[in-house]
């Protein structure tokens, strides 16, 4: 099974038996592996940025050959127009939420970054959308929904085992709240990219949620050299 035009909106379809390997081949690469990676963490640090561009590399070849895959969906500005206002229309009061539970659980982290490391922190702010969001979205969302949409027959299914996944791969950072919040910004992300076949608006959410934490004080339970 690869890479076969389904009638439904180009979506693969999958040959008769091929279900199992497929199922089998997600639970290996997007559950045991991340899983797996847990009990190497501390060989992982400082190594997490090159793994995620490598699966980039590899999943952006897979679908670049994929003749069921539009390519659009990879950058789609204009999608990203029609969904800006309602992306802002959810980050706006649940940032404010997570600011003041930064304030108030972890003072000696909130806004620590941008007051001790500015430079750093800036640094953080424009090169962590290029390096490590859109990377990530191109393997969890582009590849992972691409490839395994035709193992769920409804789509919050699909965005659910994806949004576990997703937190699962957050679990050799060596805390629980890394993974807890990257399930649900994996809901999110997941409806996002369903909602705007845009992996750009996708990215850009994922960005702004990710940026929120590294300045609000959440970001040390997402930093390579803090995995415990």
């Amino acid at each position: 099974m690869l890479c076969l035009p389904g009638a439904d909106r180009g979506h693969l379809v999958v040959r008769p038996g091929g279900r199992v390997g497929l199922g089998l081949e997600c639970g290996l690469l997007f559950f045991v592996a991340p899983a797996a990676l847990y009990l190497v963490r501390f060989a992982m640090a400082f190594r997490i940025i090159p793994l995620v561009c490598g699966l980039a590399l590899a999943s952006g070849l897979y679908l670049a050959r994929c003749d069921g895959f539009d390519r659009a969906m990879l950058w789609n500005t204009k999608a990203l127009r029609r969904q800006l206002a309602e992306m802002l229309r959810i980050f706006l009061p649940l940032a404010l939420v997570l600011t003041v539970a930064a304030w108030h659980f972890l003072p000696r982290q909130f806004l620590a970054f941008p007051r001790t490391r500015p430079f750093l922190w800036g640094l953080v702010m424009l090169l962590y959308p290029a390096v490590m969001v859109y990377p990530q979205e191109l393997v969890f969302r582009a590849f992972f929904f691409q490839r395994y949409r035709p193992l769920f027959a409804d789509d919050r299914h699909l965005i659910l085992v994806n949004a576990v996944s997703f937190g699962i791969a957050h679990a050799v950072y060596g805390n629980w709240l890394a993974p807890v919040l990257s399930g649900f910004g994996g809901i999110l992300f997941g409806w996002r990219y369903l909602r705007s076949q845009s992996l750009l608006a996708t990215s850009i959410e994922h960005a702004l949620w990710g940026n929120l934490l590294f300045t609000a004080g959440f970001g040390w339970y997402f930093y390579s050299g803090a995995i415990r």
